[in-house]
């Protein structure tokens, strides 16, 4: 087949990985639109705001795909054989954009990228293009593809091709790692596997500065996001984890490590090893008193903040904090106001006299999930 029969998604891979200039890539989708006819894509580079913007039309979608699904008909479903790494690679892409959870295609994206890596002389521009290209993925407004766990899982992958390539690097994390999760995060409500991959990268990077990067910026994301649970558990996770330490993600890292260590590559075999790494330490109590200071400032009425803070009060056994007592007072100085707040399936009721005063209605919403955190934290103390 004539190389220009890929020249769309060759296309695509030039556009998603034609970035390094900046931090930050948007790629959005968008109807088809006059005066853009035979135009793939439209682009838009904002030095302002260090972003660029990539703009997929839907008749972009489908002639990817289309491309895509030819070569993988004629040429290698046929042929059975790989006739070109570089053709297969760029055809996985034109699937990739529109069904991100084909295993098959990720398999072969990923085949060619270990081919790829082995045969080159130059890996870090491989892997670096690599690695922009599944970023600006991840952060696409395209719910499939930022929500995907394979997608994630790609991401994951990558991390570590780069670091047993010693092409991996505090600057290239810090640039492009934590606008990712940022970004991506923003993009939809609790996006569970953006927050999972988070947790890996957190456990798994040996650098502090690049751990206490990753809890500024999920504690700042949770504090713009009152109602996203996911968020607020991986800052639960994070604060706790030099306690708990869940192992599952250091696990997980040299499964992938031995796997990759026995393909043909040029890697490094002498990356480090995650048990000796020292945890992350937090100034917990300053952090506590942040977020009850939160709370109590916005009335916050969502218990997906209580719960991280539960579970840093009951990690940290701060059974004597000074707020315990502030918060049963207001809540016995409430209820001798108005009336006991009462409890439907575990969450506080408004009565229905009060149902028309927002004012009041948001109190007994707020120190009711009070008096829950208070009720669990007591029965905790007790077991």
């Amino acid at each position: 087949m004539n190389k220009l029969q890929l020249k769309c998604c060759k296309e695509l891979y030039n556009s998603l990985t034609d970035w390094r200039g900046f931090s930050n890539f948007k790629l959005e989708f968008a109807s088809d639109q006059l005066g853009f006819e035979g135009q793939l894509f439209f682009r838009n580079e904002d030095p302002d705001n260090n972003t660029v913007e990539l703009i997929c039309f839907k008749s972009s979608l489908l002639t990817l795909f289309s491309e895509g699904h030819s070569y993988l008909n004629e040429i290698i479903l046929r042929e059975k054989e790989f006739t070109n790494s570089w053709d297969v690679y760029y055809m996985t892409l034109g699937f990739m954009l529109s069904t991100p959870e084909n295993k098959m295609i990720l398999a072969m994206h990923e085949d060619c990228l270990l081919i790829l890596i082995s045969e080159s002389a130059d890996t870090r521009q491989i892997l670096e293009k690599e690695l922009l290209l599944v970023q600006a993925l991840l952060t696409s407004t395209r719910n499939s593809i930022n929500k995907s766990s394979s997608m994630w899982y790609l991401y994951r992958k990558i991390y570590l091709l780069m670091e047993q390539n010693n092409v991996e690097s505090v600057q290239i994390s810090l640039k492009y790692l934590i606008s990712t999760f940022r970004n991506s995060a923003g993009l939809h409500v609790s996006n569970y596997y953006c927050w999972n991959t988070l947790r890996w990268f957190f456990d798994v990077i040996p650098s502090q500065q690049i751990k206490q990067a990753i809890f500024e910026m999920t504690k700042s994301f949770c504090l713009r996001h009152i109602s996203d649970c996911s968020s607020w558990d991986a800052l639960g996770y994070i604060c706790c984890q030099s306690k708990e330490k869940y192992s599952n993600n250091i696990e997980n890292y040299y499964f992938l490590r031995r796997r990759y260590s026995t393909c043909q590559l040029n890697c490094d075999e002498s990356y480090r090893s995650l048990t000796i790494l020292p945890l992350f330490k937090i100034e917990i109590l300053p952090l506590v008193d942040e977020i009850v200071h939160f709370i109590d400032s916005f009335f916050i009425k969502d218990w997906t903040v209580y719960l991280c803070l539960l579970r840093i009060v009951i990690t940290y056994k701060l059974y004597d904090a000074h707020f315990l007592q502030l918060w049963k007072g207001g809540i016995m100085s409430f209820e001798n106001t108005y009336k006991q707040i009462k409890f439907k399936n575990g969450t506080p009721l408004v009565p229905n006299t009060e149902k028309d005063n927002l004012s009041v209605s948001n109190s007994f919403l707020h120190y009711g999930w009070k008096k829950i955190f208070l009720n669990r934290l007591e029965k905790k103390t007790n077991t």
